[in-house]
């Protein structure tokens, strides 16, 4: 254009700019505001409001409030649209105490708060779970006669259930229902995760169906919560298996929450079912794409899971092996990724990753740990797959534990202890142990083992 003689104007440059917001180009759209500055062309109130939106949606909050202190000194008059969008970057970026001077500035100004300068307010309180000063701005809303809609009723009543609120939030979800706004699956996901009893589950899920409110998987996964903290598994898999009658899809996250509460029963089977089904939908995949980490090794990624999904994976792993070497294919090491999860430098997943090898398996698995990553070598592996594969045919239930309701043979623990049973740590590694776990054959008798058996053995030799 300009080689064409032609001279950009004001809104030739506020339309280049919106079309670079949209793309999220937040650095193309500031080239282009001070191209307008250097040819002379003043911008309006639209050219500024253009580039703030592109750097709320990059979430460059410190821009937009510097930007927005330019606006102020070069004379231009704000707008509220102005400073609902810095508003709305800082609340995403989780900075409330800009947000409240940006807010007290607007005030006094002489603009007056509206819907969307609410509702970013509400988001950002709730992101840092300041639930006194998000329940203060839901008041000021009402105080200042800003109505409510479905969005900023289900953002306080999702608040309410998050705060342990629960009475609250069930007397916002009626009183929407008296201004006549109809709830949906929005709202009723979060209403539902207030609930403190599994016949209010029951009772929102039939309104839902009479009142033709769509369910989701998300609806589904609240349900299960409640399962969790006041139901049992009957319950949690009643409606997990309402949710595929229904012909829903679970997520990952519906997967994640049934598993929370199947980890609570002593019903392995149930916890293997749910886990294959999981599988065989494929939402549920517990191999890592680069299998080339580890030759001759099956590579686990379970990073992000859970405690209880990751359970669920290392048994069906487990048993795929035996199944496996039973028709004939070689045995493979396994190599275990739990990902940094890390909480103050102390990491959560791999100590329990590492703990369900040891209590979870008879006999335990072996492994090591260097770097993060857990390894079981083809050895241990075949040694546990060998043990697996005599109980199956022996009735060795002589000695029980009565806490781990696991069984253990004397000939199986003491004589047939795989030589290289014993679990090594880098000494940089936070769960280094100075000590073998189970160590060799020379080694004292494992601690776990319960004292009569230890006495038995002791008086063989």
């Amino acid at each position: 254009m300009q080689n064409a003689g032609i001279r950009p104007n004001v809104p030739i440059y506020n339309a280049v700019m919106n079309a670079c917001a949209r793309d999220h180009q937040w650095k193309q759209s500031l080239n282009f505001l001070n191209d307008m500055r250097a040819n002379g062309i003043i911008p309006n109130i639209v050219s500024y409001n253009v580039c703030l939106s592109a750097l709320e949606k990059a979430k460059k909050w410190a821009i937009a409030v510097d930007l927005m202190k330019d606006i102020r000194t070069s004379g231009v008059p704000l707008q509220v649209i102005t400073y609902n969008t810095v508003i709305s970057a800082c609340a995403k970026s989780r900075k409330m105490n800009i947000c409240e001077e940006i807010h007290h500035q607007m005030i006094s100004d002489g603009f007056n708060p509206d819907k969307f300068t609410y509702s970013s307010l509400l988001n950002g309180y709730r992101k840092v779970r300041n639930w006194n000063a998000m329940f203060q701005v839901a008041e000021e809303m009402k105080a200042a006669g800003v109505k409510y809609d479905a969005v900023i009723y289900s953002t306080v009543i999702g608040a309410c259930a998050d705060a342990g609120e629960s009475a609250r939030a069930f007397e916002l979800f009626e009183e929407m229902k008296s201004n006549g706004i109809k709830p949906n699956e929005i709202v009723y996901s979060c209403v539902l995760r207030a609930a403190d009893n599994v016949l209010i589950v029951d009772k929102l899920l039939h309104e839902m169906k009479v009142h033709g409110v769509q369910k989701n998987s998300v609806v589904f996964t609240s349900a299960i919560n409640v399962a969790h903290k006041f139901g049992d598994v009957s319950d949690a898999t009643r409606w997990f298996d309402q949710m595929l009658a229904e012909g829903i899809k679970p997520d990952w996250v519906a997967y994640m929450s049934l598993f929370e509460v199947l980890n609570q029963s002593n019903d392995l089977g149930l916890l293997d079912r749910y886990y294959q089904q999981g599988l065989k939908s494929g939402v549920l995949s517990h191999f890592a794409k680069d299998q080339s980490i580890a030759p001759n090794s099956t590579v686990v990624d379970l990073h992000g899971w859970s405690t209880a999904l990751a359970r669920a994976a290392l048994r069906n792993i487990m048993q795929e092996f035996q199944s496996q070497n039973a028709e004939g294919f070689p045995v493979r090491g396994l190599t275990i990724l739990t990902g940094k999860g890390y909480s103050k430098n102390t990491p959560i997943l791999r100590p329990a990753v590492t703990r369900m090898l040891q209590t979870e398996f008879n006999p335990p698995l072996a492994f090591s740990v260097k770097n993060g990553v857990i390894t079981i070598d083809k050895a241990n592996v075949r040694h546990w797959i060998e043990m697996q594969n005599r109980r199956e045919v022996r009735t060795l239930n002589k000695y029980e534990r009565t806490d781990t309701a696991l069984a253990y043979d004397i000939e199986d623990v003491f004589t047939h202890l795989h030589p290289r049973f014993v679990m090594r740590f880098e000494e940089s590694d936070p769960m280094y142990k100075p000590y073998p776990i189970l160590g060799r054959d020379d080694s004292p008798p494992p601690t776990w083992l319960p004292a009569d058996i230890v006495q038995t053995q002791a008086s063989m030799i």
